[in-house]
This record gives C-alpha cells, structure tokens and sequence, in this order.
C-alpha cells in the first residue's frame, strides 16, 4: 500500500503534459522499402550458413566479378574456399502479385500484360505526373517500377511500388535531370542511367542511381551525346543501342553497338554499323543477341561473333514500339490492339496475342518486364 500512495503523490505532483496541446502527426511506412531490407537481412543469414554458395577446393579462388568475395573454412583442415555470388544467393520473390507482367505506360495511362494470360490490368488513379514520351526511360527493381525525368518533369522521377499499388515523385539531385533518358538494371542496386536531352542537347553522361539509398551519382562518360538508346546491363559493361546522337538538325541515327564497362568507364566499340534507325528499337536475350526491330527488317547480331542475321519480318511497325525479352515466352512487340506479337526464337515465327489491350497505338510508351 505505501507503494501505491508514493505513486498516487508522485502523479499529482509532477506537471504532466496537457493532452489538449498536443498535435496530430501521421507516419506514412514504406512497406516495400522495409520488405526489401527484411530480404536483404535473410540474406545475410544465407551468406552466413553458407547453405546457398557455391563450394571449391584450393587456396584461392579468382574471378573477375567484383561481387566475388571468398572466404576460407580451416575447421577439417581441408583448405576448403566458399565462393559467394550475386547470383548464388536466391532472393525470395518480391510481395507483390505481378511477376510475369509487362508494365506499359504513357501520359496518365498505365496497364500491365499478363504474360501467362494475355490479360491487360489498367491501374487506375495512381500516376501523380504525366509519363509522356518515356520510351526508354522506364525499369523494373526489386518490386518497385521507376520512370526518369521527361518532358514535363526533367528533374524528377517516380516510383511505383507494385505492392502498394501507389506512386512516390521525388526529385532527381546530385546528376542533370533529362529528358529521353535510358536507364538499365545491374540485377542488385543500381539503377544506370545513360544519355538523354539537357536543355536543348544530347547528353553523353552515364550516371547511377541507388536504390536502396535512394542517391544519385555520376559514373562516367560516352563519346558522343545520345537520346533515348536502347540499353543493357551485362557483365559489368552497359550495352548501348541505337537512338539518336548529336548533331545537325537535331541529330541523326546512332548504327554503332557501344560497350561501357562502369570499372574502367571505358567504352568500346563492339559493332562498328548495324541498320537501325533513331526510332527503330531493341531488344537483349540477357547472353549474346541483340534483336532489331526496324522499318526494314528483323535482325539478330549477335556479339560475340559480331554476325548479323535477318529474320522473319514483324507484321506490324512502329516508332519506338517497345520490344521485350522474357526467357519464358521469347519476344513480346507491343504496338496496340490488334497489333500485339510474340516471337518465339526457336522457329523465328512471329503469332499475334489473342489479348485485350485497351490501348489503340502504343507507340513511344514507356514499358519494362516485371520479372523475379
């Protein structure tokens, strides 16, 4: 009893605050920020198990992937080296419900393709800024959908949380904002961003953003300006295709097939002329081919043997019209309803998707595969 009574004077006698001066406050939770640090964590926890890397034996073990590292286990004196990967730690799969989807975007509109149905999904009031004339400036990481600058707002870019089905602007700092910039994937955080317009010319610039800090950084050059290439990230080199260089007026068709390696920042040039216009566009199989989609043919060149190879016409072309590879189902080439084809790599044959597209032309469309 007597430590209820000290406890009865002491809340009498000390001035708490008065509830009536207090404010309302919101906390708004990114839920897919946090899920993505959740699966960082467990992956830690992998590395530190050693129950997902790859196991060699020898003294040393060399490569040349910087995401290489290794580390020595003595414990049965058998020198035995575990070599850990990017690729060797397996994420588990993004929270949200559209792996396997082709997101595509213009203006206020914004829809994905199923492409295990053919079904079209339009989302509806969520784009905050209009997403005109982003061809290439649209990617996928990690469940989230990023769009870079563009005519109507250079200096900003957006983030499209599948999981959330909700939209975040903020803005580009520390880089030129751009429009018709490209921007590309490494696979773990960093968004690459190469090219595009700045007040009234070509940019050469390659730049990096980081997804998990959200931090603009510059990387390097090219050695030319260039708007809306088609580019890829591999092997810790940036492939560049096509777009429109500097020069008279307003440019011309950019035919060399570069190769940026973000060690070096060095750049290469890996096909000296391929027959590609400024608004012909591409497509990479993620190995060793580059596929052309122009108003003249369908090609393959593929790199390593620098060998061009023409394949069945598409039956329908367009500006800019989005190509995307996916391992599962080859090509997809998305230029509107009715005008929507798969190509599968094995026959070179073209088939028309039996889909619903709610879009008559899709061309210049910002679109990128949502794959895990």
């Amino acid at each position: 009893m007597s430590m209820i009574s000290r406890l009865s004077e002491h809340i009498h006698s000390v001035p708490y605050i008065d509830v009536s001066d207090l404010q309302d406050y919101s906390v708004n939770t990114n839920i897919a920020k946090l899920s993505g640090i959740k699966k960082l964590i467990e992956s830690c926890f992998i590395l530190i198990s050693g129950t997902s890397p790859t196991s060699t034996t020898g003294d040393s073990v060399s490569g040349s992937n910087n995401n290489t590292s290794t580390t020595s286990n003595n414990n049965n004196n058998n020198n035995k080296v575990i070599q850990y990967t990017a690729s060797s730690v397996m994420l588990p799969p993004m929270d949200h419900e559209y792996n396997g989807h082709i997101m595509s975007l213009d203006g206020d509109k914004c829809s994905l393709l199923s492409l295990a149905t053919s079904k079209w999904t339009s989302i509806q009031d969520v784009i905050k800024r209009p997403y005109n004339y982003v061809p290439t400036s649209v990617v996928y990481a990690r469940g989230d959908v990023y769009v870079f600058g563009g005519p109507d707002a250079p200096n900003t870019y957006s983030r499209f949380s599948l999981a959330e089905k909700q939209c975040y602007d903020d803005d580009i700092f520390g880089i030129i904002g751009c429009t018709f910039a490209s921007a590309c994937f490494d696979g773990n955080r960093l968004i690459y961003l190469v090219g595009g317009n700045h007040q009234g010319h070509k940019s050469d610039r390659v730049d990096c953003f980081n997804i998990d800090t959200q931090q603009f950084s510059s990387v390097g050059t090219l050695p030319h300006g260039l708007a809306f290439p088609c580019i890829y990230y591999h092997n810790n080199a940036i492939i560049v295709v096509g777009g429109e260089k500097a020069g008279g007026g307003g440019g011309g068709s950019h035919t060399e097939v570069l190769l940026f390696n973000v060690r070096t920042h060095v750049t290469d040039v890996l096909i000296k002329d391929i027959s590609i216009s400024q608004y012909d566009f591409s497509c990479f199989d993620g190995e060793d081919n580059i596929y052309v989609h122009a108003k003249d043919g369908f090609m393959r060149y593929t790199l390593s043997t620098k060998q061009p190879t023409k394949l069945s016409r598409c039956p329908t072309y367009g500006q800019l019209r989005q190509m995307v590879y996916d391992r599962s189902v080859g090509i997809i080439c998305l230029g509107g309803k009715g005008n929507n084809y798969r190509y599968t790599t094995q026959d070179d044959h073209w088939t028309r998707l039996n889909d619903d597209d709610p879009v008559a032309n899709r061309t210049w469309y910002g679109a990128c595969l949502i794959r895990d």
